[in-house]
């Protein structure tokens, strides 16, 4: 990454950052016991995976480019295509049950008025539901094409990532005006801001992905896949095993 875009290159940089922060963290280095742990969490396995699909996206989107000028690619093409089509199913089927998580705290924001929340969650409420019924549909218990039912419920999940993007956006904001002269709160305001920063272009990034997996607005596989590649991995990081 440094070598292509350049020490400034956002995804070298976050990548140093992710690195840094294992170190600093006093985590255990990366060995085949805290690998075992990694993948026993049922979101860090969630994740690990979610990066390996958008890598096989990005290969899918690079080969399809490729096929263009060397039909000799398209085995490569279609097992990539495969690639992802069996890490989306698996986490699908993985994800079962998984929207009961989000009620907890979607109740707790109605209680409390947060609305911004409450749209958040009944967005991936929503989008986990109907990812529930496209499952049926892709395992024939229901007769009806799983395709544009899936990208119906990841038209919800992008829905999610926007509002939350735009509460980061609020927050870093509120946080930038409240900076004060005082030493120790101005560095601590300072290591707030830089990790809103970073979860701002996450967001981002997930936003780019979403619209394009959605069918909203669809660019290309590779741009989607690098996207979904770093958003995925800096989720699974967040499951790494602690000392």
């Amino acid at each position: 990454l440094a070598q292509v875009g350049g020490a400034q290159c956002p995804l070298y940089c976050q990548c140093h950052r992710l690195r840094k922060k294992l170190v600093m963290s006093g985590r255990p280095a990366l060995n085949v016991a805290v690998m075992a742990a990694w993948l026993a969490k049922s979101e860090g396995r969630d994740k690990l995976g979610r990066t390996v699909q958008y890598f096989a996206r990005f290969l899918n989107g690079y080969l399809a480019e490729m096929v263009k000028k060397d039909a000799s690619f398209k085995g490569a093409h279609e097992k990539a295509v495969a690639l992802q089509g069996a890490f989306a199913t698996a986490r699908r089927t993985d994800r079962i049950g998984k929207e009961l998580n989000s009620m907890p705290a979607l109740v707790k924001a109605l209680k409390a008025g947060d609305w911004p929340e409450v749209v958040h969650k009944v967005s991936l409420t929503t989008f986990l539901m109907i990812d529930r019924y496209a499952w049926l549909c892709q395992a024939k218990l229901v007769k009806q094409d799983h395709k544009p039912i899936i990208k119906r419920a990841l038209k919800f999940l992008t829905l999610s990532w926007t509002i939350m993007l735009v509460r980061h956006i609020r927050t870093y904001l509120k946080l930038s005006s409240s900076l004060t002269n005082d030493a120790a709160s101005a560095q601590k305001a300072s290591e707030e801001i830089t990790a809103k920063k970073w979860e701002i272009f996450k967001h981002i990034l997930c936003v780019v992905q979403g619209v394009h997996i959605s069918g909203m607005y669809e660019h290309h596989d590779m741009l989607a896949g690098v996207c979904g590649m770093y958003t995925s991995f800096d989720d699974a990081m967040k499951q790494y095993p602690k000392a």
